[in-house]
C-alpha cells in the first residue's frame, strides 16, 4: 500500500545548490530542487547498499517519488509553493469589473504573483472544498497587502521573511515573529589555470537555512530486491545527512540533520475537475504532453543541465515546469495517478536523472 512520509532536517553547514551564473557561482537559496534531491538519493543509496537497487529507476519505473525540499516556519509551518494560478483568481471571469476596480484587481494580481510559498493549511482547506470567497487589501497599512478570505472566515494574508514573501494564516502572524529562514554569503574562491597558473578568481553562493526544512517521499512499491523500500530510504537519507547534499562538500557544506521522520496524509482533492500542483521538477513524458489540457495548465519553464560527478561528465539540458506549476489533464485522463505521470533519463553515461515528483491533487477552481 502506497504511504507518503515527511522528513523533517536541519542544515548544520550551509549548502550550495548550483544554478547558471556568470563570474559568481549562483545557489538556490529558496529551495533544494527535486532533480537534485533525487541524484544525492540515488548516488547515496549505490554507495551504501548496492547498484542493484537502480534496477526500477533503469526501467523507468520509479518505486518512489519525491518532492523538492521546502521551508518550514519554527519547523511547525509547512510552506508550499505558491500554485501558478493562484494570482489568476482575481481576474475570475464570473466577476464583472468596471474603471477603478480594475485597477485595484490589478494591483493585487501583481502582489499575489510576487508571493512565493503558502501556508499547507491553505491546500488542506482547498482540497476540504473550502474555497476563496472575498479578496481585499489591508486597510492599515500604507503598503497595502492581499487579504485572502476563505468561505470558512479564516484569513490568509501575505507577510515578508528573509525577502521572502509568504501567504499565511492570520493567526500564525504573531508567532512567526523574528523568524529569519535563511542567509546568503558569497565566498571568494579561486580557480588555478593547470598549464600557465594563471589565477581566476571567482565567488561562490553559499545558503544558510536556519528553519528546519521538510520533503515529502511517496513510497509506491513496499520493497525493492526483498528489502523494504523504507528502510532503504531512510537509512539512505542519514548517510547523505553525513555525507552532504550539493556542491562544495570537500568544504563540508550541505551536511545536515534527520529531525523527524513521520508517514503524513497530505491533503488531496477527490471530486472531479482538479488539477495537480507539482511539489517537485516535472519533465511530461511523449505520453503526457497528449493528456495535458495546455489551455487550463498554469507553469513556468526551467532548463536544467550541469554537471555529474559519477562518473565526471556534462548533463543533457532537461526542459521542466517549476515548483508550483498546476496541471490538468483532458477529461479522459483527469483521474490519472500522478504516479503515471513525468520523465526518468537514463543518459549515455549511465546516469539516472528523474522527473517525476510527488504533487497534489488541487481543485481547478479556487475561488466561489
Amino acid at each position: 500500500m502506497a504511504q507518503t512520509l515527511l522528513f523533517k532536517v536541519s542544515f548544520r553547514t550551509g549548502v550550495h545548490i548550483g544554478t547558471r551564473g556568470i563570474g559568481v557561482e549562483e545557489a538556490y537559496d529558496r529551495h533544494v530542487p527535486s532533480d537534485t534531491l533525487y541524484g544525492a538519493i540515488l548516488s547515496a543509496l549505490v554507495t551504501l547498499h548496492g547498484i542493484k537497487y537502480l534496477d526500477p529507476f533503469k526501467i523507468r519505473k520509479a518505486p518512489f517519488l519525491i518532492s523538492s525540499m521546502f521551508p518550514t516556519i519554527r519547523g511547525e509551518i509547512l510552506l508550499v509553493p505558491k500554485p501558478m494560478k493562484l494570482p489568476f483568481v482575481v481576474f475570475d471571469t464570473s466577476l464583472t469589473l468596471k474603471g477603478t476596480e480594475i485597477t485595484k484587481r490589478a494591483s493585487m494580481f501583481n502582489r499575489l504573483r510576487k508571493c512565493e510559498f503558502i501556508d499547507m493549511d491553505f491546500i488542506r482547506k482547498l482540497c476540504n472544498g473550502i474555497l476563496i470567497s472575498k479578496l481585499m487589501e489591508q486597510n492599515d497599512k500604507e503598503d497595502k497587502e492581499v487579504v485572502v478570505e476563505m468561505e470558512d472566515g479564516s484569513r490568509f494574508r501575505i507577510i515578508e521573511i528573509s525577502q521572502i514573501k509568504i501567504l499565511i494564516e492570520e493567526k500564525y502572524v504573531e508567532k512567526v515573529g523574528s523568524v529569519e529562514i535563511r542567509s546568503v554569503e558569497k565566498r571568494v574562491r579561486n580557480a588555478l589555470d593547470r598549464v600557465t597558473r594563471a589565477s581566476n578568481i571567482y565567488y561562490a553562493k553559499i545558503v544558510h537555512f536556519h528553519e528546519p526544512m521538510y520533503f515529502l517521499i511517496h513510497i509506491i512499491d513496499e520493497r525493492i530486491h526483498g528489502i523494504e523500500t523504507y528502510e532503504l530510504i531512510k537509512s539512505t537519507i542519514k548517510y547523505l545527512g553525513d555525507k552532504g547534499l550539493g556542491g562544495e562538500r570537500t568544504l563540508g557544506h550541505g551536511r545536515f540533520e534527520v529531525l523527524k521522520i513521520e508517514e503524513v496524509e497530505v491533503p488531496e482533492y477527490k471530486n472531479k475537475g482538479g488539477g495537480l500542483l507539482c511539489m517537485g521538477l516535472y519533465a511530461p513524458s511523449n505520453e503526457d504532453w497528449n493528456r495535458l489540457d495546455l489551455d487550463e495548465t498554469f507553469y513556468e519553464v526551467e532548463s536544467r543541465g550541469g554537471w555529474s560527478q559519477y562518473p565526471p561528465s556534462p548533463r543533457s539540458i532537461v526542459h521542466a515546469f517549476k515548483e508550483g506549476s498546476v496541471i490538468v489533464l483532458t477529461s479522459p485522463y483527469e483521474r490519472i495517478s500522478h504516479e503515471k505521470l513525468g520523465t526518468i533519463l537514463v543518459e549515455s553515461t549511465g546516469v539516472i536523472r528523474v522527473y517525476k515528483p510527488f504533487m497534489i491533487r488541487i481543485p481547478k477552481k479556487l475561488i466561489r
